[in-house]
């Protein structure tokens, strides 16, 4: 689980923080499901298969990084629009 939270926090470029082990949590299960089932079908080593992983866990990890606000490492050339205080 280790290797997942070291993989989500250098996902975000930052430190891994107690969260990053329940996403990991998250990824690594769903992988893992999809692992048993390609190896069952024997489509474990098919390259379409490792592409389709990698573009569903970049998703996964996108996808939580728009919803809670932090800027992956993959968008830090992006600005982010930060709403003024409408005090």
């Amino acid at each position: 689980m280790i290797r997942y939270a070291l993989i989500v926090a250098a996902y975000y470029a930052r430190g891994p923080v107690k969260r990053d082990v329940m996403m990991a949590q998250v990824l690594s299960s769903a992988l893992e499901g999809v692992v048993h089932n390609a190896a069952r079908r024997g489509l474990l080593a098919a390259p379409k298969l490792k592409r389709e992983l990698v573009a569903r866990a970049r998703r996964y990890l996108e996808g939580i990084a728009r919803y809670d606000g932090e800027l992956p490492l993959a968008n830090r050339s992006e600005k982010r629009v930060v709403p003024r205080n409408s005090e």
